[in-house]
């Protein structure tokens, strides 16, 4: 189950040059199924579209068995960016960035800029998980 799901991009108009989510807040909450709240995966595109997450809140969230709370394992020429968003409180839940590479150089690529981190507990999962052919960025 997801609650965000970025799946195609049928709809969006050819000249979208940027997609963007804005003040997002999940918080408060206990899950014992692993779910995405936000995922990507699916998305495979060379066109020139960026998606931006600002102002994201993840506070007070934990999986009884891990959990993602953001799954971006898109493929694209651009990056998906994370900007000026918190992760608080959180047990058990991380994000995952990647995938393997796709066709004419597609890959995950994420790019995470002035945001807060504190306060994580897990006994075996990592906050940030990347795999083969992803690229990640964290600055402020």
């Amino acid at each position: 189950m997801t609650l965000i799901k970025i799946s195609s991009l049928l709809n969006t108009p050819p000249s979208s040059k940027t997609i963007l989510f804005e003040n997002i807040v999940f918080r408060d909450t206990f899950m014992a199924s692993s779910l995405n709240l936000i995922d990507t995966e699916g998305i495979s595109t060379s066109r020139d579209i960026t998606f931006i997450f600002r102002n994201l809140t993840f506070s007070n969230i934990g999986y009884a068995d891990g959990g993602n709370l953001m799954n971006l394992g898109h493929l694209l020429s651009t990056q998906v960016v994370i900007q000026d968003s918190t992760f608080n409180n959180l047990t058990s839940a991380g994000i995952v960035v990647g995938g393997a590479l796709g066709q004419q150089g597609l890959r995950s690529k994420v790019k995470i800029i002035d945001s807060k981190f504190s306060d994580y507990s897990s006994n075996s999962y990592s906050f940030i998980s990347t795999y083969s052919g992803s690229e990640l960025e964290i600055r402020n």
